[in-house]
């Protein structure tokens, strides 16, 4: 059963994955996305319906722009993948603007998107330490379970799955259909499973892991989940599985 969907969880999944690998990072990309869902049910509240998809358009476009530009003023380099990643966020967040429905609620916006950004904090913190043993550069302790290898799109999978599922928990918020794909497909294609030398290599390590997940996820539609859990969150830790293996294999 679909819940009314209180934020943009696809754009906030995205982010929390191909944005996350630093603090400073993850910080400017969140306030970026907060900026275009508060920007566009602004606008939406001051216009008609007929001006629906113009808003979510102007905002998309926004926080496409402002992940790229906040990236370049605050001196953070970003590779042409995360470029492309701020420009499907923008895309969904016209996407969670075309499949809201009724008034806003400003206090609601604003709880979810806060809550939403502290869990992306949260998954750059825990990401960055696991990598390397800094957190917003600077040195904290080390130990022998830290790996540049954790630091990439798994962790931020699994934790920002499960932090989305709590944010879902709290706002009982819910995921639209086929909502995880959104999310899930765009990280395999934007951050490849495994670093490998050849072009061709990368190419069929993303096949594989495609078939993989898609495979894998008609098996969730049997399972037991929590609805906090359904959706995004449950599939997004399920792809971090599949990256573990594939990074052990």
């Amino acid at each position: 059963m679909e819940r009314n969907v209180r934020y943009p969880i696809e754009a906030f999944g995205l982010a929390m994955v191909l944005f996350s690998t630093g603090m400073k990072e993850a910080m400017l990309a969140g306030v970026a996305v907060v900026f275009g869902h508060v920007l566009m049910n602004v606008l939406a509240d001051n216009t008609g319906k007929s001006m629906k998809l113009v808003c979510a358009a102007v905002s998309g476009i926004l926080t496409a722009v402002a992940i790229v530009l906040f990236g370049l003023f605050a001196g953070v380099e970003m590779t042409i993948w995360q470029k492309a990643a701020a420009v499907v966020i923008g895309i969904l967040i016209v996407k969670h603007g075309m499949d809201a429905e009724g008034e806003a609620d400003f206090n609601d916006i604003l709880l979810a998107d806060a809550l939403s950004y502290g869990a992306m904090v949260l998954v750059a913190i825990i990401r960055e330490y696991i990598a390397s043993g800094t957190v917003f550069t600077m040195m904290l302790k080390k130990n022998t379970l830290m790996s540049g290898e954790l630091g990439r799109a798994m962790i931020a999978l699994a934790v920002g799955g499960i932090a989305l599922g709590l944010v879902n928990r709290i706002l009982d918020s819910g995921c639209a259909k086929d909502a995880a794909l959104w999310v899930c497909i765009p990280v395999i294609i934007l951050e490849a499973p495994y670093v490998a030398e050849k072009t061709v290599s990368v190419i069929v390590g993303m096949i594989l892991v495609l078939a993989v997940y898609l495979a894998s996820r008609t098996l969730l539609k049997f399972s037991d989940n929590k609805e906090e859990m359904e959706g995004v969150p449950v599939e997004m830790v399920l792809l971090g599985l599949i990256y573990l293996v594939a990074a052990i294999v």
